[in-house]
């Protein structure tokens, strides 16, 4: 345990111009911070930093370098700061007790993450707090939850991608979207007045749950949104996805959009042959969603009633058609060369 003594100080400064490491190590932090910085790469495993009588970043991680993080927990109302360098990080614990954080402060740089929970203590009156504000960034995710934060993800200028996301309990958006793109499988938020607010950006989700949001979704007129499942569960509001986007979506035909372009996907049954309609497994792409059909040739994809761009690739052969929701029926058929003589049927 290290512990500075409360002076006014950083406990930690290390320019690191080679490779630096430091493992399995808790710094209790008085009224001082950890900064580490150069363009050479560092690394944290199994380190703990619990910051008191301090509001600036318990962490900060600046340079041309690159900073590496595995099982990190950082305690302090000031969060992590990250500036200009590239990061790799599983398993990182940011808890701001009653401060506003940010919790992640990142400006610029490629990110790959793991499992990433942000937190702060419950407060009906905290209308500041944020969870993650990246700018100008790439962000590749497996799951990121926010719990407790006024504004869980704020995203300018940003492209995010993650497996799961979860923005639960704060008071004023569960993400918050500016120039930016995101690419979630599962979005899960949960009470804040506004689940999404995109502002010039894209959304594409495969499944999402708004749980009992004044406004599940605020589009406008430069966003586009697109969720294959969209679940506006208990919404308070008069509407589930207001504003003047576009707003692709599926799930029960009594949610209230009101967007100024919308439609509705059908889960359609489509299946996908050769030419000789023997089934094959196909990589599917459409409205944005990468799948896939099973040994059966069989898929079922969210179509729209007027129809929608359906493409197939599958042993280096591909093929784009448009497939009509709500249509039995419809089969694929995809050029795949053969390894040895092609025989054709009558007709084809």
């Amino acid at each position: 345990s290290i512990s500075d003594g409360g002076a006014a100080t950083k406990a930690i400064d290390l320019p690191c111009s080679g490779t630096c490491h430091l493992s399995t190590a808790t710094l209790a932090l008085d009224n001082a911070t950890v900064h580490v910085s150069g363009a050479g790469t560092t690394g944290f495993t199994d380190v703990l930093l619990h910051a008191v009588n301090t509001t600036r970043p318990a962490l900060e991680a600046t340079g041309a370098g690159a900073f590496e993080a595995d099982t990190l927990t950082v305690l302090g109302e000031g969060g992590v700061l990250l500036r200009d360098l590239d990061t790799s990080i599983q398993d990182l614990h940011v808890d701001l007790g009653l401060g506003a954080g940010p919790a992640i402060d990142l400006m610029a740089g490629d990110h790959v993450w793991g499992d990433v929970v942000l937190e702060r203590r419950y407060s009906a009156f905290d209308l500041a707090s944020q969870g993650l504000v990246a700018r100008y960034a790439t962000v590749s995710a497996n799951a990121l939850t926010s719990t407790n934060l006024s504004t869980g993800v704020h995203l300018d200028t940003t492209q995010f991608h993650a497996t799961m996301m979860s923005s639960l309990d704060g008071r004023n958006a569960g993400a918050v979207l500016k120039q930016s793109m995101l690419t979630v499988a599962n979005l899960d938020t949960r009470l804040s007045a506004t689940g999404v607010d995109a502002e010039a950006s894209t959304l594409l989700v495969e499944d999402w749950l708004a749980d009992r949001h004044q406004l599940g979704l605020s589009l406008d007129d430069d966003s586009t949104a697109t969720v294959r499942t969209f679940d506006a569960s208990g919404g308070t509001g008069s509407s589930d996805a207001l504003g003047g986007g576009s707003f692709l979506w599926g799930g029960s035909p009594s949610t209230r959009v009101q967007t100024s372009s919308h439609d509705r996907f059908i889960e359609t049954p489509v299946t996908f042959t050769d030419l000789d309609s023997n089934p094959i497994v196909a990589a599917i792409m459409v409205h944005g969603f990468q799948l896939a059909s099973d040994v059966n040739g069989a898929a079922t994809l969210p179509l729209l009633s007027g129809g929608s761009v359906v493409v197939a690739l599958a042993n280096g052969a591909g093929v784009s058609d448009e497939l009509y929701g709500g249509q039995n029926g419809q089969r694929i058929q995809i050029p795949v060369l053969p390894s040895g003589d092609w025989v054709l049927p009558n007709g084809v």
